[in-house]
């Protein structure tokens, strides 16, 4: 007997389709979220793998259409 965590669990053929049916069956459904919290920045997990403002604004020009 070993004390070492165990990396996965056998499941049934299946189970992985029938768990994303499951959980998309009412998507189209309300979703009630019972708290939320505003934050001013974000994370810096997060600064690192989203573009800057300056770069999105770099990529979608002024907005104005040109003919």
């Amino acid at each position: 007997m070993t004390d070492k965590p165990v990396g996965l669990l056998a499941t049934p053929a299946g189970y992985a389709e029938w768990l994303a049916e499951y959980a998309l069956r009412n998507l189209n459904k309300p979703l009630g979220i019972s708290e939320y919290e505003l934050v001013e920045s974000l994370p810096e997990n997060l600064q690192s793998s989203l573009p800057s403002i300056e770069q999105i604004e770099s990529e979608l020009g002024d907005g104005r259409h040109h003919e």
